[in-house]
């Protein structure tokens, strides 16, 4: 958004392109499954449960979820 609003939008949209797979992928699912799942594959929760009535994403999903986030260095807070 700094870089937008700064008028440069070439560096915007490399930061999108990057991201643009991450983005994608979460919504593959309802919001927030695969945002909760992306948070366990990163270490930023130990646990995937999940209440009612969410519930856990589908096999596939999860797969493409853990594709995309092998290519981004997640940091912990």
């Amino acid at each position: 958004m700094r870089l937008a609003l700064a008028g440069d939008f070439t560096g915007a949209k490399a930061i999108n392109d990057k991201l643009y797979p991450l983005n994608s992928v979460m919504f593959c699912e309802s919001n927030p499954i695969p945002v909760k799942a992306a948070m366990y594959i990163a270490g930023l929760t130990s646990t995937l449960e999940y209440r009612l009535p969410l519930v856990a994403p589908s096999v596939e999903n999860m797969k493409k979820i853990e594709e995309v986030m092998k290519n981004y260095d997640i940091k912990g807070l």
